[in-house]
């Protein structure tokens, strides 16, 4: 099945907003334990009701957020929606992530390509460390039924393996590529200049500068030494020294 280059409309949304406040790099207060704080808090401002606390709260923490984030979850005014989107946005945070941090987990565990790990049908076998719970509501006609849930619709039906995090960045991103690794072209080129400093490492520990033998006792053309550098043994001099990369 061939993957389509851009991420599903409803995806893409909550992989901005993760994006836009680098939630990649951290969580999203529990709006319950902050209420339960501000009621435990003497310097708390009085207020008149407990809707009036959590509107307060709501505020204060959509006030932390990105201009992106705001328009998504709404005026805190409207607090029931407030609520829902704020749990949504956390819930779709957890799940991304998840399944980002599971292919670059698997990915590394294997040594292998995400093409190779992809065409062999290894990636993601375990199951995927998170939950999405599911709602039910009472239809009309009295029957029980999975209401509506902006995760699921977002993540049902598309190829867990182009959700991933960049290499350099940690950003999450769609990969129109099976073996695209990077979020964009700065990175990528970021990516590229790594591997090739890394590759080149790896051909001069495999043909060492004249003046050099790899012969030092213990010390092996593909092992760093105790200082993490790799050594070769100066003839010349007898010398124990760094390889310059």
């Amino acid at each position: 099945m061939v993957a389509p280059s851009e991420a599903p409309e409803d995806l893409a949304r909550f992989i901005e907003l993760i994006n836009a406040d680098r939630l990649f790099e951290r969580e999203l207060p529990n709006l319950d334990d902050e209420v339960d704080a501000a009621m435990g808090d003497p310097q708390t401002a009085p207020f008149s009701t407990l809707r009036g606390l959590w509107t307060r709260v709501c505020g204060e923490i959509a006030g932390t957020l990105s201009a992106e984030t705001r328009s998504f979850l709404g005026p805190e005014a409207a607090l029931r929606q407030f609520q829902e989107r704020y749990r949504s946005l956390k819930v779709a945070r957890q799940a991304i992530l998840g399944i980002a941090r599971s292919y670059r987990n698997d990915t590394s565990k294997h040594a292998r390509s995400s093409a190779d790990l992809i065409v062999r049908g290894e990636w993601l076998s375990e199951d995927v460390p998170f939950q999405v719970g599911v709602g039910l509501v009472v239809s009309a006609s009295g029957q029980l039924a999975i209401s509506e849930d902006a995760i699921l619709n977002a993540l049902v039906g598309v190829r867990a393996d182009r959700i991933r995090s960049c290499a350099i960045c940690g950003r999450i991103f769609w990969a129109a590529r099976v073996n695209s690794e990077c979020c964009g072209e700065v990175c990528r080129k970021t990516y590229n200049q790594r591997n090739s400093r890394r590759n080149r490492q790896r051909g001069r520990m495999r043909n060492p500068p004249a003046g050099f033998i790899a012969q030092d006792a213990g010390v092996k053309p593909t092992e760093p030494y105790s200082d993490g550098a790799f050594h070769y043994l100066d003839r010349a001099s007898g010398v124990l020294k760094p390889l310059a990369v």
